[in-house]
């Protein structure tokens, strides 16, 4: 979500205020009131289970912990990104979706607050049948407006959301 505020500062001197007072600071206040009052729109579905996911935990899942670490350090080093991704490429079945899936559940576990679906993309139907699921499982607002561009929709709200792609 992006909202602008313009104030008579230069890039140093935006967040610093001479006052409580000050125009500046009283217009930045505002808006942060407003975004805490729709907060909840956005988050309304945060107190339901956080991981959409197509298979269940693997508890037969061992090794392969060189690569979850590297997914770790990958998103790590991303994060001060708007959005960060991470790929697992290789020949089918030697065990990608797999890795996606213990990764997954292991991110709901180390950070609950953290959205995981998973995003089928083997078309475009397909896909935004996975956001519109995604829209729903959030109960983002104006999801059910015919003229809703759902990818946008789910796109804006910045919650965190890890999207696990499968291309069949």
């Amino acid at each position: 979500m992006e909202d602008k505020i313009p104030l008579d500062a230069n890039h140093s001197m935006i967040v610093k205020f001479n006052s409580k007072n000050n125009r500046g600071c009283t217009s930045a206040q505002d808006k942060l009131r407003q975004f805490e009052q729709d907060a909840p729109s956005c988050s309304a579905g945060a107190k339901q289970t956080k991981a959409f996911l197509d298979g269940p935990v693997d508890s037969a899942f061992v090794g392969r912990e060189d690569i979850l670490l590297e997914i770790d350090k990958k998103l790590e080093q991303a994060a001060s990104q708007e959005h960060s991704r991470v790929a697992l490429v290789g020949q089918g079945g030697i065990g990608k979706s797999q890795i996606a899936i213990e990764y997954a559940y292991r991110l709901r576990e180390s950070a609950p607050q953290t959205w995981v679906f998973w995003v089928h993309a083997s078309d475009a139907a397909r896909f935004k049948l996975a956001y519109t699921n995604i829209a729903a499982k959030i109960e983002l607002p104006n999801r059910v407006d015919p003229k809703a561009d759902i990818l946008r929709l789910v796109y804006n709200c910045r919650l965190g959301i890890v999207s696990l792609t499968s291309y069949v």
